[in-house]
């Protein structure tokens, strides 16, 4: 019988996309966040932070920055909302009609299409090329950096 892996986890937006998402208005709640500083952002459960928040929006860990006046390490710190990938795709569905999904061609594929349209697929990279990734993960990321930048 196959050995059954059960050491998986949700995929996670990257510091990058999590900032981008904030720019275009993203407020969905989320339990983890992206703290600036580091190279890509350290990433902190809020409920376990010390800070008092469980499940919170972009607009509420500002709120609360403000309100509470938090200080030391965190005060001067960015601070974005860490949704799931999955999480992600759907708001972009929901709120600006695209919707991305991969597949595995000669490597993983992004692709972002309009929701109800019938023809072509495009690339990740917005083009007729096709980027290829390692991983559906990295394809999603690539997907989501150019949709996010480029097309809404």
């Amino acid at each position: 019988m196959k050995e059954i892996n059960n050491n998986i986890s949700e995929d996670y937006c990257s510091f990058e996309v999590s900032k981008l998402l904030k720019e275009k208005g993203f407020d969905c709640q989320c339990n983890l966040a992206h703290i600036s500083g580091e190279k890509y952002g350290t990433t902190t459960d809020l409920l376990e932070s010390g800070y008092g928040l469980n499940v919170c929006t972009n607009s509420q860990i500002q709120e609360n920055k403000d309100e509470y006046g938090w200080t030391g390490y965190i005060k001067d710190k960015e601070i974005v909302m860490k949704p799931t990938h999955s999480l992600t795709i759907k708001w972009i569905r929901e709120n600006f009609g695209m919707h991305i999904f991969t597949d595995f061609g000669l490597g993983w594929e992004a692709y972002i299409i309009p929701v109800g349209y019938q023809g072509e697929a495009k690339f990740d990279n917005g083009s007729t090329q096709i980027d290829r990734h390692n991983s559906p993960e990295e394809a999603t990321e690539a997907a989501l950096i150019n949709v996010l930048k480029y097309l809404i």
